[in-house]
C-alpha cells in the first residue's frame, strides 16, 4: 500500500476514535493467482492430477484467502486475450497480492492462440504487472516451473527463454520475483530421476489415479505430492521476499511435505509415524512382520520408491535425496547361523563379514553418502555447467543416481531389517582422486576408497568422487570439484590423491609436469577447499608393481616428493602412501605381490580386493597418526598397522560384487 493511503487510512481510525465509533476492520489478505495448469485448482474427478495454487493455502495462515485464477492451456497472451486477465483488474484491491507465472504454453508454436514469442511475453508480463499496480495490489513475477526432464543424470531447463524474460521484466520494472524455475530445478535434482517420478503424473492403469483409468505417463502436471512440494518453494520464496504478504507464510508448513497422499487437498500434517525428511524409513526382510517397518518380499522390483534392482537380487534400493544417511541394520536369523557382508552404492565397503550364531540379532549403523551429478544452475553468460561431465563408462552407475543402495551378500546373509535415517549434521569426507582411488564399479578390480568406508564409524559419510583416467585438471573441467565444493559444508575433511595420470606426457590435455603446474593444481585445490572450510589432506599415489631386482622400482618419485613438498609448504597433512605401498609390495615378494593385483595378476597398477583393503587400511592407519580430528570418526578398536607385515593374501577373504558384465579400468 502506498504511504499517502496508508496515511488516510491512519486519519480515518483515528477520527472514527474521536467520534467513538468502532473502526472497521482490516480487509481480508487475498492472493490472485494467474497461470496455467501447473497452478490450477482441479476437480475431484481428476484425482490425483494436482496444482500447486491448490496446495498454496495451506501454507498460509487462515487470515488469507487464495483466489486460484489459473486455467490449463493459457498463455499470457490467451489468459489476456479471453478477458481472464480484465476479471482480476475488476477484482483485485489495494493491499493484495498477484502471483504470475506462465511460459509452458507461451512456448508452444504448435497452437497459434497460445505462442507468445519473448518480446511479447515481456510486454504481456508488464500489462500484469500494471494492472496490479493500477489498483495498490502488489505484483509478484514467477520463472516458469520446470518439467521433469533429465539427461545423463541432470535436470534439463525447460524454458530457459521465458525464465530469463521473467528475470528481465522483473529487473527492469522492480517487481518481486520468486525464480520457479530454479528452485523447482534444484529440487528435482536432489530428488533424481528416480526419485522424483512419484511428483508427477505416472500411474499404470487405475492405480491410484480414478482420473486416468487408462494409466498416464505425463512429465508436466504434478501428482498430489508434487503441487504440495511446489507450493512449499513457492511459500518460502514468498516469505523471503520480505512484502506484507510475507508475514502470513507459515515458518512450519507439514502439509506440503507430506510423503505419502491425502487423497485430496486437505492441509491435515501428517499422521503419527509417517516418514517425512526427519523421520526413520524401515523397512523388513525376515519373514513375519517387523514392527514399524514396511515389509519387503523377494522379488520386489524397484517400483521408484523401493525394491531390489531388476536383475539382482543382493540390491536393494531407496529413492532418495542427495545427502548423507545413517543406515542402522539388524542382522541375524532365528534358525541358523548368518554371515552378512554389506557393500552401499557400487561397492563400498560398510560392514564386513558379521557373524551371528542361530537365534542372535545384532544391529550395526554405518553412514551412506547419496549423490547424484546436478550442479545448481548458474547464472546467466556464467560459465561451468549444469551436472558433472560424466564419463561413459558411469552410464548407469549407482554412484551417480538418486538411491540409496545396499549389496547384501555373504555366505548365509541374514538381513532382518534396514532403518534408514537423514544424517544432516555429520561430516563428510570427500575423495578425489583417480582409478586407484575411484568405486569401481565390477569385480575383480577394487579400488582403496571403495573400502575405507569400513574403517570409520557411523559418525562420518565417505563421499568418493574419484574416477578412472582423472588428473588434477580433468577433474576441474569435467566439474567434479565443483561438485564437491557445491556438496562441502564447514567442518568436512576432503583428501587429494592424483599423479599416475598426470605425469602421463602422451596426454597433452591434462599432463601436468610435477616440478610445476602439477603443484600449482594441488595448491589451487587447497585453497579453494580451505575457503569453504573443509580440510584438504594429500595423499601420494601408490606405486605400480614394478621390479628392479628384489625391490620396487619408483615411477612415481617424482610426483610424490611434490605431493610432500607442497604438504609442507601449506601446512597440509600428508599420508604418504606411496612409501606404505612400495613397503607393502616389498613385503609379499616378487612371487606374491600379483596377488594384491587385477586381472588375473597380469594388471601392474589396479588392485583386487585385497590390494585395496590392504591399501585403505593404510590409509585408516595415516589418518589414526594424524593427529587431525578426523582420526575421532574411526572405527572404534582400530589397532595399529604396519605395512610391512600385511595379511596374508592367501587368507585374505572378502565377499565378491554379484557377477555383472563390466569393463576394465579406463587409463589409471
Amino acid at each position: 500500500m502506498p504511504a499517502s493511503h496508508r496515511s488516510v487510512r491512519r486519519r480515518i481510525i483515528a477520527a472514527l476514535a474521536v467520534l467513538g465509533l468502532p473502526a472497521a476492520a482490516p480487509a481480508p489478505t487475498r492472493i490472485f493467482i494467474a497461470s496455467d495448469s501447473t497452478a490450477q485448482d482441479y476437480a475431484a474427478d481428476k484425482y490425483p492430477q494436482s496444482g500447486w495454487g491448490t496446495m498454496l493455502r495451506c501454507a498460509l495462515d487462515p487470515s488469507v484467502t487464495v483466489e486460484n485464477r489459473a486455467i490449463g492451456g493459457r498463455s499470457t497472451k490467451s489468459f489476456t486475450v479471453e478477458g481472464r486477465l480484465d476479471r482480476i483488474a475488476r477484482d483485485i484491491r489495494a493491499g493484495d497480492t498477484l502471483l504470475i507465472q506462465f511460459g509452458h504454453n507461451d512456448a508452444n508454436q504448435a497452437k497459434a492462440e497460445r505462442y507468445t514469442p519473448v518480446p511479447e511475453y515481456e510486454q504481456r508480463l508488464k500489462q500484469f504487472i500494471g494492472v496490479a499496480r493500477n489498483v495498490g495490489a502488489q505484483p509478484v513475477l514467477l520463472t516458469p516451473v520446470t518439467r521433469r526432464v533429465f539427461q545423463n543424470g541432470a535436470v534439463v531447463h525447460s524454458f530457459p527463454t521465458y525464465s530469463d524474460a521473467a528475470r528481465r521484466v522483473a529487473a527492469e520494472t522492480n517487481t518481486p520475483l520468486i525464480d520457479l524455475a530454479s528452485l523447482s530445478e534444484r529440487w528435482l535434482a536432489r530428488e533424481g530421476d528416480a526419485g522424483s517420478v512419484r511428483y508427477y503424473l505416472h500411474y499404470v492403469g487405475a492405480a491410484g489415479a480414478p482420473g486416468y483409468p487408462q494409466g498416464v505417463d505425463d512429465d508436466t502436471h504434478f501428482s498430489e505430492l508434487g503441487a504440495r512440494r511446489i507450493a512449499d518453494l513457492i511459500a518460502g520464496g514468498l516469505a523471503g521476499l520480505h512484502l506484507p504478504v510475507s508475514r502470513h507464510v507459515l515458518g512450519a508448513r507439514p502439509a506440503l511435505l507430506r510423503t505419502t497422499p491425502a487423497g485430496g487437498r486437505s492441509c491435515a500434517a501428517p499422521p503419527p509415524g509417517e516418514s517425512s525428511a526427519t523421520r526413520p524409513m524401515r523397512f523388513g526382510f525376515a519373514p513375519g512382520r517387523v514392527a514399524g517397518a514396511t515389509p519387503v518380499l523377494a522379488g520386489h522390483s524397484f517400483d521408484g520408491r523401493f525394491g531390489f534392482e531388476p536383475g539382482d537380487p543382493h540390491l536393494f534400493s531407496v529413492a532418495l535425496p542427495e545427502g548423507n544417511y545413517r543406515v542402522t541394520v539388524t542382522l541375524g536369523d532365528r534358525r541358523s547361523a548368518g554371515d552378512t557382508t554389506i557393500k552401499a552404492e557400487s561397492r563400498r565397503l560398510m560392514l564386513d563379514a558379521v557373524h551371528t550364531r542361530a537365534g542372535q540379532s545384532v544391529r550395526r549403523s554405518f553412514a551412506v553418502n547419496v549423490r547424484t551429478p546436478a550442479l545448481a544452475p548458474v547464472p546467466v553468460n556464467a560459465p561451468g555447467g549444469p551436472a558433472v561431465r560424466l564419463a561413459p563408462d558411469e552410464t548407469g552407475s549407482l554412484t551417480w543416481d538418486a538411491k540409496l543402495t545396499l549389496e547384501v551378500l555373504g555366505d548365509h546373509p541374514a538381513l532382518g531389517s534396514v532403518e534408514i535415517q537423514p544424517a544432516t549434521s555429520i561430516p563428510t569426507l570427500f575423495l578425489l582422486g583417480d582409478s586407484t582411488v575411484t568405486d569401481q564399479r565390477f569385480e575383480p578390480t577394487a579400488s582403496w576408497g571403495q573400502m575405507l568406508p569400513a574403517f570409520f564409524g557411523d559418525g562420518l559419510a565417505v563421499a568418493n568422487h574419484a574416477h578412472s583416467g582423472e588428473t588434477l585438471k580433468s577433474s576441474l573441467t569435467s566439474l567434479r570439484l565443483d561438485k564437491v565444493l557445491a556438496s562441502a559444508r564447514p567442518g568436512d575433511v576432503a583428501m587429494i590423491q592424483f599423479g599416475h595420470n598426470d605425469q602421463k606426457a602422451a596426454w597433452p590435455q591434462t599432463y601436468a609436469p610435477a616440478e610445476s603446474t602439477y603443484r600449482d593444481y594441488l595448491r589451487t585445490y587447497i585453497a579453494e577447499l580451505r575457503r569453504r572450510g573443509v580440510t584438504p589432506i594429500l595423499v601420494t599415489s601408490p606405486e605400480r608393481r614394478r621390479w628392479s631386482g628384489k625391490a620396487i622400482s619408483p615411477s612415481l618419485n617424482d610426483y610424490a616428493e611434490a605431493v610432500r613438498a607442497v604438504g609442507a609448504e601449506q601446512k597440509v597433512a600428508v599420508i604418504d602412501l606411496n612409501a606404505a605401498s612400495i613397503r607393502f609390495y616389498e613385503a609379499l615378494g616378487e612371487q606374491r605381490a600379483p596377488l594384491a593385483f587385477n586381472d588375473g595378476r597380469k594388471d601392474a597398477t589396479h588392485h583386487d580386493n585385497y590390494g585395496a583393503w590392504v591399501l585403505a587400511r593404510i590409509v585408516a592407519e595415516g589418518v589414526r597418526t594424524s593427529g587431525l580430528p578426523l582420526a575421532g570418526y574411526l572405527r572404534a578398536g582400530l589397532e595399529p598397522f604396519d605395512p610391512a607385515h600385511p595379511p596374508a593374501p592367501e587368507t585374505f577373504q572378502l565377499a565378491p560384487s554379484a557377477a555383472r558384465s563390466g569393463e576394465r579400468p579406463a587409463g589409471s
